[in-house]
């Protein structure tokens, strides 16, 4: 369900402040982040997803990592200055809208198949959530990785509304055809 993980494309020279493994860092990182994401979709704990993201984008400014942490993650400021490198959004973008179709059709694989309206009313107010959980998680972080973000999560929500509309649709007809 993650997507392969490409290498960032290091088109342009990398900014003074930050270093290949600093890249590497991110990768891997984001990569965790996403595995969690998607462990959270499988056992429908949608509520986990704005905690996931606040802690990915360090909303609760925890940026005192101790040392041993320091080596595994990137400071905040760190993961901002990637943020604003090129090869890095671009990265970010295109992982972010593969794993989001992963993410639609792990949650309704057939959008023809019934679905429970319990399940059915979860995934909506999941998507109705995402855009409001993200903009606050990230609040602080630089613009362009927010509208980047934005964009790919608006996608997914928009997605997953049409599919749960789409398939009580097809309830009903079965229903009426049924009859």
């Amino acid at each position: 369900m993650i997507p392969p993980f490409p290498q960032v494309e290091l088109s342009h020279a990398l900014p003074d402040d930050i270093t290949l493994e600093d890249v590497d860092t991110l990768r891997a990182i984001y990569r965790e982040h996403l595995e969690a994401f998607l462990d959270a979709v499988l056992n429908l704990e949608f509520n986990t997803i704005e905690s996931l993201w606040r802690e990915f984008w360090r909303a609760q400014d925890n940026n005192n990592l101790d040392e041993c942490e320091e080596e595994k993650y990137l400071s905040k400021l760190k993961l901002f200055s990637l943020c604003q490198y090129e090869p890095v959004q671009n990265f970010i973008r295109q992982i972010d809208f593969q794993f989001y179709q992963n993410m639609v059709d792990v949650l309704i694989p057939d959008v023809l198949r019934p679905i429970p309206s319990t399940l059915t009313q979860s995934i909506r107010n999941f998507a109705k959530n995402l855009e409001n959980w993200l903009t606050s998680a990230m609040l602080g972080c630089p613009e362009e990785i927010i509208q980047i973000k934005l964009q790919a999560v608006a996608a997914f929500s928009q997605t997953l509304r049409r599919y749960t509309s789409l398939n009580h649709l097809a309830q009903a007809a079965r229903a009426v055809l049924h009859n």
